[in-house]
């Protein structure tokens, strides 16, 4: 049952776009695009120093890119993120501080001044390697790879935009997961076997909010939740936000939070901060 919920939402969702795509003219002055790359370093090395410490070298690297085409009607717009970042302490192997990708691509149809239909679609998984390190020590788990697991969600539903860098929306969702060889994301446990596909159906709600408070301090938040129908406790959410004040053209200081909520992965919140000064590039 849950397959046959999946596909009409799916084929509903690729047929809306592609009528978007015919009935809006062909136009580049309507499209704008931005592309922007950052990069942060961080070394420390010590020498027989008597106050004791270990050497340790952090680095990140980070690419945000967004094309919009924003006609009479339609606006479609398309988002991409690539984050990955590694930390290597004394004597142990580099470990993971950073490793995402997610891209979503949306289309509106512009009906009235604020309130409009959308259909919107994404992906995102990670590049490498994910391990769990045992805090006696012992031997790393690998938990997660690249594309392992996989999450696929698509949606339909209304958008509320009163304000440029302000928008919210709310629509029935799908959300489907894949595994190859870390099958626990996605495993039935009510079945014999174990599945490579988990597929659910719900609500999803989406709100963002991105402005440039002051001339270089530039603040971006977005909170994304989606509710399983089993019920309230099958409830998962990603609350991120960053804090970004350029004080040279190519040196900003970057303050990123998020809080996330994942049934799937871990049974409670999950919490993560960054402070870091580096280096960026608008490339577009």
């Amino acid at each position: 049952m849950k397959s046959i919920v999946a596909i009409p939402l799916i084929s509903l969702a690729a047929g809306y776009a592609q009528d978007s795509a015919a009935i809006a003219p062909s136009d580049s002055s309507l499209w704008s695009r931005q592309v922007i790359a950052s990069a942060n370093f961080a070394s420390s090395y010590f020498s027989d120093w008597a106050q004791g410490g270990e050497d340790n070298l952090a680095w990140s690297f980070k690419l945000d890119a967004k094309a919009e085409r924003d006609g009479e009607d339609w606006t479609w717009t398309n988002t991409g993120k690539a984050e990955f970042g590694q930390v290597k302490q004394g004597d142990f192997a580099p470990r993971k501080s950073a490793d995402e990708f997610k891209l979503e691509t949306m289309v509106v149809r512009k009906l009235t001044t604020m309130l409009n239909p959308f259909s919107a679609a994404s992906m995102k998984s990670q590049f490498a390697f994910g391990y769990k390190y045992p805090k006696d020590g012992g031997g790393r788990e690998a938990v997660s790879d690249w594309l392992d697991p996989a999450y696929f969600t698509q949606s339909l539903g209304l958008g509320y935009k009163p304000v440029d860098f302000f928008r919210t929306r709310l629509g029935f969702a799908v959300q489907e997961t894949w595994t190859n060889g870390f099958r626990r994301y996605t495993d039935d446990s009510t079945t014999a076997g174990r599945e490579r596909w988990k597929i659910e159906p719900g609500m999803e709600w989406v709100t963002s909010y991105d402005q440039t408070l002051f001339q270089n301090l530039s603040l971006k938040s977005e909170l994304g939740v989606f509710a399983n129908f089993k019920g309230l406790d099958e409830v998962d959410a990603v609350w991120g936000s960053s804090l970004a004040w350029q004080f040279t053209h190519w040196v900003n200081v970057n303050l990123t939070a998020e809080a996330r909520r994942d049934l799937g992965q871990f049974d409670g919140w999950q919490w993560k901060h960054v402070l870091a000064l580096g280096l960026t590039a608008n490339l577009l």
